[in-house]
């Protein structure tokens, strides 16, 4: 199976390209002219599984690669930018900014451009098969019903990182039914992001994600994927997240080192004007009354 290929850019700026398959999965492109916020030429390049429409697959591709202009007998190339991306679960676009200078230096050979793709690493797993990567051995396979589908995982990894689930597989559930699992009111996507933690996979985070993740480490007792979040909401910056929302998650799910951080970086009057919410817990409340007992400087 290929490892490499290149993607054929479209000469109609906004027209995706036609897909190229490499490995298990589908890539295209597409060029934009004065759409993009961020700069006045971009590049979007898209990694989607070969089979998109199925909810089950877990995966995940690392790639690098270059955008280059071939010459009209394709003899020489211009290259003008070196890209390098993780595409997952949640993850399948890539926003490409080239240096405009070399960008059209790149267009004097002609305006047609390619975009070569290198993967470097891939993980790939369709959950609705027994035998999936995940999966140690048979005995260790169990059929879990979620959102609507049907999916195979680890026991033991999942028993291992979870005190529910270590209890959920070893007892005697009205949820269990021909060897089969029922977690109800948990959407699939968000599970897929839990499996891929538990299971040190590459895992994408950003703000419509963590607090699903959050959600369920707290549900299953699963510390690991507590602390990922813990640790996405630390670096997270204050344009991505800010203060007070950050504040709000950590008191909800209990990340008692987040909530230290947060409160040592709000301002006196907005402590002030926060401790009015009374949803805050206890332990909260009583972090923010000491930062207000400081003295005047």
């Amino acid at each position: 199976m290929t490892d490499k290929g290149t993607i054929v850019l479209s000469e109609v700026y906004n027209t995706l390209s036609n897909p190229v398959e490499i490995r298990e999965f589908e890539w295209t492109a597409e060029s934009e002219w004065n759409t993009c916020r961020f700069r006045e030429v971009c590049d979007i390049i898209s990694c989607n599984p070969k089979k998109k429409n199925n909810r089950t697959i877990l995966w995940s591709c690392a790639a690098v690669g270059t955008l280059a202009v071939p010459s009209a007998d394709r003899n020489q190339y211009s290259v003008y930018h070196f890209w390098n991306a993780s595409f997952s679960n949640g993850c399948t676009d890539f926003y490409v900014h080239p240096e405009k200078s070399r960008f059209n230096k790149a267009c004097k050979f002609g305006n047609k451009g390619e975009i070569r793709v290198n993967i470097v690493d891939s993980f790939y797993a369709d959950l609705s098969e027994q035998t999936n990567p995940l999966i140690f051995n048979s005995a260790d396979a169990v059929k879990l019903k979620i959102d609507g589908e049907e999916i195979w995982v680890s026991k033991m990894v999942l028993s291992h990182h979870s005190k529910f689930f270590d209890v959920f597989f070893n007892g005697d559930f009205k949820e269990k039914a021909e060897d089969s699992y029922e977690l109800k009111d948990i959407k699939l996507e968000d599970f897929l992001y839990f499996l891929e933690i538990v299971h040190n996979l590459k895992t994408h985070f950003d703000e419509s994600t963590v607090e699903g993740l959050l959600k369920l480490g707290n549900f299953f007792q699963c510390k690991v994927v507590l602390d990922r979040c813990e640790d996405f909401l630390e670096n997270a910056s204050v344009q991505l997240f800010p203060l007070l929302e950050k504040l709000h998650l950590a008191d909800k799910f209990k990340l008692h080192k987040t909530l230290g951080d947060v409160v040592e970086k709000l301002s006196i009057q907005r402590l002030k004007n926060v401790g009015t919410h009374p949803e805050l817990s206890d332990f909260t409340r009583e972090l923010m009354l000491m930062k207000l007992s400081l003295n005047e400087p």
